[in-house]
């Protein structure tokens, strides 16, 4: 897995929802595919890869392309957990429960 996991998903898992709320924002508001490639500076089959998730966007170009969609930056990530790391301190018990079991 990569540098930056998100629980429940691979890489690629998270390409492809994060190109599929792209999508979602472009065709909402009904900006076409080649038109926001061309604001993007990017040709028409680039961003459909982006779109479809098989290649990683760069974060400065999914920025740009919030704000020539008016999108919030946040909103392409929203559905998505971060992992917890391995060696991070297990989240607080509420005061009362018992720990949980070693497995």
């Amino acid at each position: 897995m990569g540098a930056f996991p998100v629980a429940g998903t691979s890489p690629g898992a998270m390409d492809r929802h994060i190109g599929d709320r792209l999508r979602r924002c472009r065709e909402g508001l009904r900006v076409g595919l080649t038109d926001l490639a061309d604001r993007l500076g990017i040709g028409a089959p680039t961003l459909e890869r982006y779109e479809s998730g098989a290649e990683m966007m760069p974060a400065a170009l999914l920025f740009e392309a919030a704000r020539i969609l008016g999108c919030p930056f946040q909103a392409f990530f929203e559905g998505l957990r971060p992992a917890r790391r391995a060696d991070a301190a297990p989240p607080p018990r509420p005061a009362g429960q018992p720990p949980a079991p070693e497995l």
